[in-house]
Order: C-alpha cells, then sequence, then structure tokens
C-alpha cells in the first residue's frame, strides 16, 4: 500500500471521529440519572427549606420547612430506587403519603418522557361540608433548558406539571405548574405556576456533602 493511500485512510477515519463524538456528547446530555443524597445535604429557596435528615439503602428522609411547594412542611420519606415520596412522618409514627407531587422526581429524567399521578383530598364549604375530591396528575419532561436563579446559573431539565381536581364527578379545578431539576444541585431550582399555583420560589443556596 502506497503512503498516499495510508494518509486517506487515515484523513477518512478521523473524519468518522470526528462525526462520532458530538453524537456520544448529546446522548449524555439526554438521559439524567437519578442523584445520590446524603445526609446533610441542604436546599435553601426564598419561600423554605429542603434537607437530607436521615437515609439507608433503600430510602431517604427529607425535611421541607416554609413554602417550597412540593409537599406540605413536613417531614416526608423519598424510596431510594424510584424517588417517590412514600411515607410522612407524624413524630415517630409513619404513615402512608398521599399527597400531590408524590413521583415529580421519576427518575432516569429524559425529554418526552411522560407519567401520571393520583391522589385524595378533603373538600370542604359551607354547602357540601367535607367530602372526599380526587386529584389526577400528569408529568412531563419538556427538555434540557438553560436557567439562572439567586444561587447561580444551571443547566436543567425542565418538567411540566398539570393536575385536575374533581369531585362528585365533575372538575373542580385545574392548575398547571413547571419546575427545572439540575443534575448539579441534585433537586430542583426553580418553581412557577399558573392559575391557581400562582407562585414562584426559587434556590438561593446550596450545600451538598461528600
Amino acid at each position: 500500500m502506497s503512503s498516499i493511500d495510508v494518509r486517506k485512510i487515515l484523513v477518512a477515519l478521523m473524519f468518522v471521529s470526528a462525526m462520532v463524538i458530538p453524537v456520544t456528547q448529546t446522548w449524555s446530555q439526554e438521559m439524567c440519572e437519578a442523584p445520590v443524597w446524603n445526609v446533610g445535604d441542604k436546599w435553601v429557596f426564598d419561600q423554605g427549606t429542603v434537607e437530607v435528615v436521615g437515609g439507608d439503602e433503600k430510602s431517604f428522609t427529607v425535611k421541607f420547612s416554609g413554602d417550597t411547594l412540593l409537599v406540605e412542611e413536613a417531614t416526608v420519606i423519598f424510596e431510594r430506587s424510584t424517588f417517590k415520596i412514600t411515607q410522612i412522618l407524624e413524630g415517630k409514627r409513619e404513615q402512608k403519603y398521599r399527597g400531590p407531587r408524590d413521583s415529580i422526581l421519576n427518575f432516569p429524567l429524559n425529554p418526552g418522557k411522560t407519567w401520571k399521578g393520583k391522589f385524595v383530598g378533603k373538600r370542604r364549604g359551607a354547602a357540601v361540608g367535607e367530602s372526599e375530591a380526587q386529584g389526577f396528575e400528569n408529568f412531563q419532561v419538556l427538555g434540557w433548558e438553560d436557567v439562572e436563579v439567586k444561587a447561580g446559573k444551571f443547566k436543567t431539565v425542565k418538567l411540566e406539571y398539570k393536575q385536575e381536581v374533581m369531585a362528585g364527578g365533575r372538575t373542580l379545578f385545574e392548575v398547571s405548574a413547571w419546575y427545572w431539576y439540575s443534575p448539579d444541585v441534585k433537586y430542583l431550582v426553580k418553581w412557577e405556576g399558573a392559575k391557581r399555583f400562582q407562585f414562584r420560589w426559587e434556590l438561593v443556596s446550596f450545600d451538598l456533602k461528600k
């Protein structure tokens, strides 16, 4: 084989490599895997704080303080394998968590992924007294987005959340919200809502233990 032929082959291989590498990098950005939390990890928002206060090989125990709008102010247990909120602590007693948004962190997160959820709540009013209401949830990963919050600039996965609450066979109300999750922060960094969820919070600071 002549030296000219060898040079042609090397150039061809370099060209193929240049085409393959960007594809690999793009794919790695598409999939967002579950983080590993450590006791002491803490996220401070302008509406409250979230802190990992315990954990074992199967779960994480997380305390929510203030109005962080993922769950009510409480200490809850996340299942490590699914990141679903399974239990809520009342003192030392565990009860099954039946509230909304128990599976908003449904890893892995990749653009286009969708899933559903539901919950049961209490409806109170002068006309109806106390009755049961059902909530139906739809989640969707919209894609990657760069966002800037008080804690800094982050590459995030944007999620859309829709909720419909029904009672007596009719829709009481519908709401929509958007969440931004950062792999670097290991948690949500921003939340915005519409209609009845016309609130907004964002990350102010965070501390991740090693």
